[in-house]
Protein backbone atom coordinates (compact mmCIF):
# COMPACT_ATOMS: atom_id res chain seq x y z
CA UNK A 1 0.00 0.00 0.00
CA UNK A 2 2.81 2.65 -1.36
CA UNK A 3 -0.25 5.20 -2.29
CA UNK A 4 -1.21 5.88 1.33
CA UNK A 5 0.69 9.14 2.67
CA UNK A 6 3.08 8.75 5.45
CA UNK A 7 3.50 11.45 8.51
CA UNK A 8 6.55 12.70 6.51
CA UNK A 9 4.97 13.15 3.37
CA UNK A 10 2.25 15.65 4.81
CA UNK A 11 4.86 18.07 4.57
CA UNK A 12 6.49 20.65 1.59
CA UNK A 13 7.01 16.72 -0.60
CA UNK A 14 3.29 17.19 -2.36
CA UNK A 15 2.41 19.07 -4.86
CA UNK A 16 -0.81 21.03 -4.99
CA UNK A 17 -2.01 18.53 -7.52
CA UNK A 18 -1.58 15.61 -4.89
CA UNK A 19 -3.39 17.66 -2.00
CA UNK A 20 -6.27 18.01 -3.95
CA UNK A 21 -6.60 14.37 -4.90
CA UNK A 22 -5.99 13.27 -1.30
CA UNK A 23 -8.48 15.37 0.18
CA UNK A 24 -11.17 14.62 -2.63
CA UNK A 25 -10.37 11.07 -2.33
CA UNK A 26 -10.57 10.86 1.26
CA UNK A 27 -12.75 14.00 2.24
CA UNK A 28 -14.55 14.65 -0.57
CA UNK A 29 -16.39 11.11 -1.93
CA UNK A 30 -17.50 10.01 1.56
CA UNK A 31 -18.47 13.46 2.68
CA UNK A 32 -20.89 13.56 -0.58
CA UNK A 33 -22.17 10.14 -0.04
CA UNK A 34 -23.39 11.19 3.83
CA UNK A 35 -24.86 14.25 2.54
CA UNK A 36 -27.02 11.81 0.48
CA UNK A 37 -27.98 9.81 3.38
CA UNK A 38 -31.69 9.96 3.99
CA UNK A 39 -32.90 11.55 1.10
CA UNK A 40 -35.80 10.30 -1.23
CA UNK A 41 -34.72 8.91 -4.04
CA UNK A 42 -36.53 11.85 -6.48
CA UNK A 43 -34.62 14.49 -4.62
CA UNK A 44 -31.21 13.81 -5.23
CA UNK A 45 -30.60 15.08 -8.49
CA UNK A 46 -31.44 18.32 -6.30
CA UNK A 47 -29.37 17.46 -3.46
CA UNK A 48 -26.16 16.71 -6.12
CA UNK A 49 -26.55 20.06 -7.73
CA UNK A 50 -26.44 21.38 -4.35
CA UNK A 51 -24.11 19.26 -2.16
CA UNK A 52 -21.85 18.51 -5.17
CA UNK A 53 -20.60 22.49 -5.56
CA UNK A 54 -20.52 22.68 -2.14
CA UNK A 55 -17.94 19.87 -1.49
CA UNK A 56 -16.59 20.57 -4.66
CA UNK A 57 -15.29 24.12 -3.32
CA UNK A 58 -14.57 22.35 0.57
CA UNK A 59 -12.28 20.42 -0.52
CA UNK A 60 -10.45 23.28 -2.74
CA UNK A 61 -10.32 25.31 0.11
CA UNK A 62 -9.33 22.44 2.83
CA UNK A 63 -6.70 21.55 -0.04
CA UNK A 64 -5.20 25.34 -0.47
CA UNK A 65 -5.24 25.97 2.94
CA UNK A 66 -3.02 22.70 3.60
CA UNK A 67 -0.80 23.79 0.33
CA UNK A 68 -0.27 27.15 2.04
CA UNK A 69 1.05 25.84 5.52
CA UNK A 70 2.80 23.37 4.46
CA UNK A 71 4.75 25.03 1.66
CA UNK A 72 5.50 28.07 3.92
CA UNK A 73 7.37 25.96 6.22
CA UNK A 74 9.99 24.96 4.10
CA UNK A 75 13.91 25.08 5.97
Amino acid sequence: MRFLPTISQTGNSKSFAQRLRYTAIWWGIPMLLLELVGVPWRMWIFMVLIALPATALGVLCAAALQHFVFSRKRS
